[in-house]
């Protein structure tokens, strides 16, 4: 065994929990901010992505309402 690995083992038990529950904690403090990092960048994507698509639905409803207001009535149709 190394060195490092004989002193961790000469401790006594709390204090190698109390190591390891440190570990733990400052994982679980590392991945809430990876977490929460990542969160609001998928927070403004999605904004940006909605107000792209709303105004590209507003103009899809602008030619539709075109089209459908330039349309002959149904009385002359084409006999196809």
């Amino acid at each position: 065994m190394t060195r490092p690995m004989k002193t961790f083992l000469n401790l006594r038990l709390s204090a190698r929990l109390g190591a390891a529950f440190g570990f733990l904690v400052l994982a679980l403090v590392v991945t809430a901010v990876v977490g929460l990092s990542g969160l609001g960048k998928v927070t403004d994507h999605a904004e940006q992505l909605s107000e792209r698509e709303v105004t590209g639905l507003q103009e899809l409803v602008t030619v539709s309402e075109d089209f459908l207001a330039t349309r002959p009535s149904s009385g002359s149709r084409p006999a196809w």
